[in-house]
């Protein structure tokens, strides 16, 4: 019902979208980018290429999963471009510099992971899913 209003240009409906499924996305781009400010530039950009496609889009399955499809390219597209830096050669290479903020977030999640290493099966997934 949201996704025809959307198509017919019910501006309340976009806003309804956008509050209904923004927090998810962020988190999602939040948990797979280190950078807390590109994370919610993904998740705008996500929701600018799910409205640029509106016209084309068919409604097969949950939105919330295309709107996690979309996002996960995004976040991996910047994952490639943040790692690879093209050299003379036209070789890419590492790009080894890192902030200390994404520093302090790699080790949270390393300590975070040997933590839950520790627990029983169920109670990791509870927390996983969480």
């Amino acid at each position: 019902m949201l996704i025809r209003k959307m198509k017919q240009g019910d501006e309340e409906a976009f806003d309804l979208f956008v509050h209904k499924y923004y927090k998810d996305i962020l988190s999602f781009c939040n948990y797979h980018c280190f950078d807390k400010e590109y994370a919610e530039d993904l998740t705008q950009e996500t929701f600018i290429r799910f409205f640029t496609g509106l016209a084309a889009y068919r409604h097969r399955g949950k939105v919330k999963n295309y709107l996690y499809t979309i996002a996960n390219h995004l976040c991996i597209d910047h994952l490639k471009k943040a790692r690879e830096i093209p050299t003379e050669d036209g070789e890419l290479t590492e790009k080894v510099e890192m902030g200390e903020r994404e520093k302090d977030t790699v080790l949270n999640r390393i300590a975070l992971e040997a933590a839950l290493g520790k627990l029983a099966e169920e109670l990791q997934e509870v927390i996983v899913l969480y």
